[in-house]
């Protein structure tokens, strides 16, 4: 769409043919009102062309060209995608198995850690029906980049069930610590923010909280993970995720969890490299969907998926957990056979 700047090219090459003196900067800071005038008249009418002709049948073709994708894709991939999808309804019913039978003495005991390890294996096996969507989209790099988030939720919940009492209840408070932070962050920016900031007596609320959990737990609670430095036992600098990852021995992922972040954060190697893109000689601009690069984050997320499960399940396990888990650790090897398959082919 250059047209607009062309015809504007050629006004200003037929004035200089008729004033050779004058140059194109001269000419063009005389017509400067005109050209305002066009930029804020012309540009309403083509939006609403363009909704027209959207609306009238274009976002249609489009939406039809993604549906047979998706149904290509489907095809390519279905003996994985069913074994993936499989693996996702186990998990999320061995799950629902163990909450069923044991949140009413969790509830009269007040077990926080069950609470906590239940609830990081729902938010889990939320993130596994998002990537496994992704995957059947031909979105690749973005359902890596959302095993990233699945992968920290797993470390995250192999470490608090190795922790004491008090560090789950900190993680459990340590809301607090985030809630006020981006409450005092909103406020700040409420003059550049088309939304309603907190008011004034809820950042006060919440800074009640904010320092009563800093007085009872200590200045560094309010690092971002503030609450696992004492049981990790650091002092001397900040608590990172990496540290939570060694602790439960999960930092042999840190490679893939590193190039899974790529698809996060803005990098000269964001923009050079994608999972979706067949290795080529030519510099291809990937804006849409691809059905290639599924197998490293279709693995991850089953490997990762797996490993929140059996957390859960070994929590307080009876024989029907016991099975569940064999069941699941088993068809977890097997989607990493059928993925090799496919990546033989």
């Amino acid at each position: 769409m250059n047209h607009f700047q062309k015809m504007l090219d050629d006004i200003i090459d037929e004035v200089i043919a008729k004033e050779p003196e004058q140059d194109r900067g001269t000419i063009l800071k005389s017509i400067t009102s005109c050209l305002t005038r066009i930029i804020e008249e012309i540009p309403p009418g083509i939006l609403e062309s363009v909704k027209n002709d959207a609306f009238d049948g274009v976002l249609e073709q489009v939406r039809v060209i993604q549906t047979q994708f998706v149904e290509k894709n489907r095809e390519k991939w279905k003996y994985a995608f069913d074994h993936i999808e499989t693996l996702i309804e186990i998990c999320s019913e061995a799950g629902s198995n163990v909450n069923r039978r044991s949140r009413p003495s969790a509830a009269v005991s007040q077990d926080l850690l069950f609470d906590t390890l239940t609830k990081l294996h729902a938010k889990s096996c939320l993130l596994a029906r998002e990537i496994y969507c992704l995957l059947v989209n031909g979105f690749p790099d973005g359902a890596h980049a959302r095993w990233r988030a699945l992968h920290e939720l797993v470390a995250t919940s192999i470490f608090l069930k190795r922790s004491d009492s008090k560090t789950v209840e900190k993680f459990r408070h340590h809301k607090v610590v985030d809630a006020y932070k981006g409450a005092r962050q909103h406020s700040s920016l409420k003059g550049r923010l088309q939304a309603t900031p907190p008011s004034e007596h809820q950042i006060s609320m919440l800074q009640e909280e904010y320092e009563e959990l800093i007085r009872r737990y200590g200045k560094n609670f309010k690092n971002p993970y503030g609450w696992a430095e004492e049981f990790l036992n650091i002092t001397n600098r900040r608590a990172t995720f990496a540290d939570i990852e060694k602790a439960v021995g999960l930092d042999h992922w840190r490679p893939y969890y590193k190039l899974a972040s790529q698809n996060i954060h803005a990098t000269a190697q964001t923009i050079s490299f994608s999972l979706a893109v067949v290795p080529s000689n030519e510099d291809i601009l990937l804006t849409g969907s691809s059905d290639s690069g599924l197998i490293d984050p279709a693995h991850s997320m089953s490997i990762s998926l797996t490993q929140v499960t059996a957390n859960l399940l070994s929590y307080s396990p009876n024989l029907d957990d016991a099975v569940y888990l064999k069941v699941i650790e088993s068809l977890c090897e097997d989607i990493g056979e059928v993925l090799k398959e496919y990546l033989n082919k």
